[in-house]
C-alpha cells in the first residue's frame, strides 16, 4: 500500500486549493463576459428600439404630409411688407421650397412661419381648408397687397395720372 506522508499531504492540498482558486477565477470570468455581453446586447436592443421608433415617427410624418423639422423653418428672411415686394418675395419662396425638394402640399405651413403684421392676420383670417392651399393662399396675398396683373396695373396707372 501506498502511504502519504504529512508532507506529501500538504502538497496535495495545496494543488488541490490552487486548482479550485483557478477555476473560481475561470468562473468569474466567464460570468463577467456573460454580463457584459447581455449589457452589449441590452445596449444595442435599446439603440435598434431608438431607431425604429425614429423611423417610424419619420414615416408617420411623411404619411401625413406634415412637414418635418427643416421644412417648418426656412431659411428665409420673413417677408417684410414696408420693404418687400411680396410678388418677388413669394417667387423667392417657391424657389426655396422647389429647390429643397419640398411637396407644395407642405408649403403653407412653411410660408406661415415667415409671415408677421398684416400678411399673417389675412392668412389666419383665411379658411381652414383654403390655407393649406398653396395657390389659393398665394392668390390671397397678392389680391390684397394689389400685386395681381389688375393691381399692377392700376397701381401704375395712379402714378401716371399723378
Amino acid at each position: 500500500m501506498f502511504w502519504v506522508t504529512g508532507l506529501g499531504l500538504d502538497r496535495l492540498e495545496e494543488r488541490a486549493l490552487a486548482r479550485e482558486e483557478k477555476r473560481r477565477e475561470i468562473e468569474s470570468e466567464e460570468k463577467k463576459r456573460e454580463m457584459e455581453s447581455e449589457e452589449r446586447k441590452g445596449e444595442m436592443e435599446f439603440e435598434l428600439k431608438q431607431l425604429e421608433l425614429q423611423s417610424m415617427s419619420n414615416a408617420k410624418s411623411d404619411a401625413t404630409g406634415t412637414p418635418n423639422s427643416n421644412m417648418s423653418n426656412p431659411r428665409l428672411p420673413a417677408l417684410n411688407i414696408a420693404t418687400d415686394q411680396v410678388d418677388l418675395y413669394l417667387e423667392r419662396f417657391e424657389r426655396h421650397c422647389s429647390s429643397m425638394g419640398w411637396p407644395k402640399q407642405d408649403w403653407p405651413s412653411c410660408l406661415v412661419n415667415l409671415l408677421s403684421g398684416e400678411a399673417l392676420t389675412i392668412f389666419l383670417s383665411m379658411d381652414s381648408e383654403e390655407s393649406k392651399n398653396y395657390d389659393i393662399v398665394r392668390e390671397t396675398l397678392l389680391l390684397r397687397f394689389n400685386c395681381t396683373e389688375s393691381g399692377i396695373r392700376a397701381i401704375s396707372f395712379r402714378q401716371t395720372s399723378l
